[in-house]
């Protein structure tokens, strides 16, 4: 019963996160880049490369709103994928975050990314990112190690992470 609230809880509030993420994302320090695929790949044992297309956005696509909603989409598979204890699908899940991010990086270093809430602190929101991502790679770690638990629990720790940030820099 308790293991049945839990996933209700974890797909009820993934389902929410689009309006969580609607502005103000930077993933990386400005004039940095960072291959998410690449190093999901690598945390997974996979070698693809680290090559993502990245088509252009349309005109008017907010490129930070844009990877909110393909990083919620992603996270929502990979949460799936736990729950469903098919862990082999969290590596390409989270692979699918690598474009996007790489869309906010390039807005960022033009710029154009601005933060909702305590817009002074760029650089600590860029940290607090970096850090995210790391979180990301040990939930890929865990997947790929078929440690169910682990994958479980990182799943957890991502989506924490998730929100202290939104609270401190969106809300």
């Amino acid at each position: 019963m308790l293991g049945r609230k839990i996933i209700n809880l974890i797909l009820v509030v993934s389902a929410g996160l689009p309006a969580l993420w609607t502005a103000g994302y930077t993933p990386v320090a400005k004039g940095q880049t960072s291959d998410h695929a690449a190093e999901a790949a690598a945390a997974a044992g996979h070698d693809h490369g680290g090559d993502v297309a990245v088509e252009p956005l349309p005109p008017g696509v907010n490129a930070v709103q844009n990877e909110m909603r393909v990083l919620h989409d992603a996270f929502q598979e990979a949460t799936q994928a736990v729950i469903n204890n098919q862990l082999s699908h969290v590596v390409p899940a989270i692979q699918k975050v690598d474009a996007a991010r790489k869309h906010t990086v390039e807005a960022l270093n033009k710029g154009e990314i601005k933060l909702p809430k305590n817009g002074d602190k760029l650089d600590e929101f860029v940290q607090e990112d970096e850090a995210f991502h790391g979180e990301l790679i040990k939930f890929v770690q865990a997947a790929n190690a078929n440690d169910l638990q682990a994958a479980s629990k990182q799943a957890g720790v991502v989506l924490n992470t998730c929100t202290q940030c939104h609270l401190k820099f969106r809300f």
